[in-house]
């Protein structure tokens, strides 16, 4: 029951923050203050910390709320703990992930329609497929597509933990690929908000 909690927990945090970072650019585009942000004394490094903190702040309510109901939830175990620092831990990277690569698309999008549409897709790519049974992975395509997919990262990294019981130096592929898709996230975000013009 822990395991289906994080779940759900991630599914709907990530969900926020997508949206959030779907809001970032495209919104203020949209609202017509990207130019008076542009003109400001600000790099696109300053710029890329606040929209990612903004992106994320629905990620940390939706643990801040739900992690008594996990308490709630394990309780007779002694599961609370290991499942609470897994989620926060791959959770939170997961989350810095998805708002860059959010940020970063919603400078490319010329509206915020466009820029909250171009965040789903993205979510639903990479949250969809890591909830399909495991006899849809059982093929080279779908094993190579759940070792690179970062969300399919966290519920692996999480099952693994929480339900079997793992050692977290077991985990390291999986969270070698979670930090390279935060990682690129950030590098593309940045590089998104340096080339950022008004029009």
């Amino acid at each position: 029951m822990m395991f289906m909690t994080a779940q759900a927990i991630l599914l709907l945090g990530l969900l926020a923050v997508a949206v959030a970072g779907a809001d970032s650019v495209a919104g203020e585009r949209d609202r017509g203050t990207l130019e008076a942000l542009l003109a400001a004394p600000i790099s696109p490094g300053q710029r890329l910390g606040g929209y990612v903190l903004g992106a994320i702040a629905p990620w940390v309510a939706m643990v801040v709320i739900a992690l008594p109901y996990m308490a709630v939830v394990s309780a007779g175990t002694r599961g609370f703990a290991l499942a609470a620092t897994c989620l926060l831990g791959t959770g939170t990277l997961l989350a810095l992930g998805v708002s860059a690569w959010t940020i970063g698309l919603s400078a490319r999008a010329d509206s915020l329609r466009n820029g909250v549409l171009l965040a789903l897709v993205a979510y639903a790519g990479i949250a969809a497929p890591a909830l399909l049974s495991s006899a849809l992975r059982s093929n080279w395509f779908g094993r190579t597509y759940d070792f690179v997919n970062p969300f399919a990262n966290v519920m692996n990294t999480l099952d693994s933990m929480i339900i079997d019981e793992q050692e977290l130096l077991v985990q390291m592929d999986r969270l070698l690929m979670l930090v390279a898709f935060t990682g690129a996230g950030l590098l593309y975000a940045r590089w998104r908000l340096t080339t950022l013009s008004a029009g």
